[in-house]
């Protein structure tokens, strides 16, 4: 019994703090640099959504 519920805490913390960390940190150095080239035809796009241009440009 009680070694169950030690895996358990143990786990949902671990999932949950590994996967919000390591994902927002790849994504803005990815952008930035990608970005850089299709900024130009998201800005096209841009005029018709007004919602991942904003997103994406007061990010970089």
């Amino acid at each position: 019994m009680p070694p169950k519920k030690q895996p358990h805490p143990s786990n949902q913390y671990s999932i949950p703090h590994r996967p919000p960390r390591p994902q927002p940190s790849p994504a803005p150095k990815l952008l930035p640099s990608n970005s850089s080239s299709q900024t130009k035809s998201k800005q096209s796009t841009a005029s018709k959504t007004n919602n991942p241009i904003p997103s994406t440009s007061s990010q970089p």
